[in-house]
């Protein structure tokens, strides 16, 4: 992930800016934060689970940089909410993220 003030960082170390956008290079998928990650955050959330098997493979075993707990944030929020009460779009959702079709 980069940020926008010219500093090269990987998921591992998610940029913090004020500005309040995401941007997905469409020819190299990089995704580009300018600002800090929430989980409150729709953006967010979709660039997240759409890089979700990248950025968990990246920082699997990294229990120091912020992608680990988002990551680690986001898979209790999907198993302790999405899960138990729309079971239906929880398999939509890790079918997706495998790659599989509706």
């Amino acid at each position: 992930m980069t940020s926008n003030n010219n500093n090269l960082i990987s998921y591992k170390n998610l940029a913090a800016d004020e500005d309040n956008s995401i941007i997905v290079n469409e020819v190299t998928g990089e995704v580009t934060s300018t600002s800090p990650i929430s989980l409150y955050n729709a953006k967010h959330i979709s660039a997240l689970l759409c890089n979700y098997s990248k950025i968990k493979q990246e920082c699997k075993d990294d229990f120091m940089s912020d992608a680990y707990y988002i990551i680690k944030n986001l898979d209790n929020l999907v198993n302790n909410v999405l899960k138990p009460s729309y079971p239906l779009l929880f398999d939509i959702l890790v079918y997706k993220i495998k790659g599989m079709s509706n």
